[in-house]
Formats: structure tokens, C-alpha cells, sequence
């Protein structure tokens, strides 16, 4: 749109709202504009103006959480779209953009719940899926990461940032499989070298009671030969 375009759109606005300042469309139309002309805080004034009037509409509501959300504002941001997800509470783009909040603040568990139901409402929803399978991903969840992800791309998702996250996965899953199999390896080495030390110490242990089985026999031997002599001397004494 052409600068004189602009101005006059924006002009138009701003007489619809001057010649009538009770409906709230044209306060959020002229957000909408303002937002794009990058002037997020005129559009925010816009928003809570319109919304003064119709507090229950819900892309208001959704528009000033995403300009809050933008702004760093976070829990501002949470406040409104939880205000449209109570009045609304199947809207899919409300539980993603919610969702999003929601990773952003580590809570993954919670933002995979947001995102189950906006996948119900819309299973066509590429961003819903690309959203899940990071938050699994965060959480560890590697298989349920790829299996969204390449959903994700099956629905048109944006290919080189799901594509990019899918990779990195799949590398991080491969470098945990041979973390584990390290680990696995050496369980069993360890399991063997306990397992020889313990043999070695049953077969010495063997040799030892064998030895002073032997050492045993030999004395009881050498007293009955003892004895044998004391005897044959006394008989000869008697003899004699």
C-alpha cells in the first residue's frame, strides 16, 4: 500500500471513530493498523479502548496478548489469553499462542496440554505440532519430538526451522543411544572383572583348604607313626 494510501485509510479511521466512538471495530481495525506501521503502543491503546467496550471480544484480546507478548510483558500476556480461552475455550489459536507463553516460561507439561487440544480442534495445525514437538523435545522426549516434527512438515509446517529441529533431535537421540550403550559396555566389563576377581578368590580359597587338608593328614600320620614307635620300644623293654 502507497504512503498516501495509508494516510488515508488511517484518516478514514480515525473520522469513523470520532463521528462514532461506541462500536469497538474501528478501535481494532486502527490497532491492526497501527501494529503493522510498527507502533505497537498507539495499536495497545487502540486495543484497551476497544476493549473497554466489547470485553468479551476475543481476536482484541488475542491481538493485545500478542503485542504484550512481544513486548516481554508475559504475564500480561497470560492474563489475556487466558480471558479468551475462557470465553472461547476450543479456539485453537488461543491454545498455541497460549502454549507458546507457556514454553517460554519452561512450563512443558502444560503448554503440551494447551497444544493436545488445539491439535483436537485443528489437526491440520502445523504449528501446533511443530510447538508440541519442542516441547517434548525440551522434556527429553525424543521419539514423541520426531514423530511432531515430521507431522509438522506432512502439514506444510515452515520446512527449515522444522527441519532444522528435527535434525537436531535425531542427533541428540543418537548421541544418548551410544551414551547409553557406553554406559551398557561398561556395566558388563565391570560385571566380568567382578565375576574373575570372584573366581579367583573360590579357586584360592580351595587350594588353601586343600593345602591344610594335607598339612592335616600328614601330622596324623607322623603321631600315629610316633605312637607305633613308642610301642614297639615298650615291647621290647618288656621283652628284654
Amino acid at each position: 500500500m502507497a504512503k498516501s494510501d495509508s494516510d488515508h485509510a488511517l484518516a478514514d479511521l480515525n473520522q469513523a471513530i470520532r463521528l462514532d466512538p461506541g462500536p469497538a471495530a474501528p478501535y481494532f481495525a486502527r490497532a491492526v493498523f497501527r501494529k503493522a506501521k510498527g507502533d505497537p503502543d498507539l495499536a495497545l491503546a487502540d486495543l484497551d479502548a476497544g476493549l473497554s467496550l466489547e470485553p468479551d471480544n476475543v481476536a482484541m484480546l488475542l491481538e493485545r496478548a500478542q503485542i504484550k507478548q512481544a513486548r516481554g510483558e508475559t504475564v500480561a500476556a497470560m492474563a489475556d489469553y487466558d480471558a479468551a480461552l475462557k470465553r472461547e475455550s476450543k479456539n485453537a489459536a488461543a491454545l498455541s499462542a497460549h502454549a507458546t507463553v507457556l514454553i517460554r516460561t519452561n512450563s512443558y507439561a502444560k503448554a503440551i496440554d494447551d497444544l493436545d487440544r488445539a491439535i483436537q480442534v485443528d489437526p491440520k495445525n502445523a504449528q501446533a505440532y511443530y510447538q508440541r514437538g519442542f516441547a517434548y523435545e525440551q522434556q527429553g522426549q525424543s521419539a514423541k519430538a520426531i514423530d511432531d516434527y515430521n507431522k509438522a512438515i506432512e502439514r506444510g509446517g515452515s520446512m527449515t526451522a522444522t527441519r532444522d529441529a528435527l535434525a537436531h533431535v535425531k542427533a541428540e537421540q543418537r548421541r544418548q543411544q551410544e551414551i547409553e550403550l557406553a554406559e551398557q559396555k561398561k556395566q558388563q566389563e565391570l560385571k566380568f572383572a567382578e565375576g574373575a576377581q570372584e573366581t579367583r578368590r573360590t579357586s584360592a580359597g580351595g587350594r588353601a583348604k586343600e593345602t591344610a587338608r594335607t598339612e592335616a593328614g600328614g601330622g596324623k600320620e607322623a603321631a600315629r607313626a610316633e605312637t607305633g614307635r613308642g610301642e614297639e620300644e615298650g615291647a621290647r623293654a618288656q621283652n628284654g
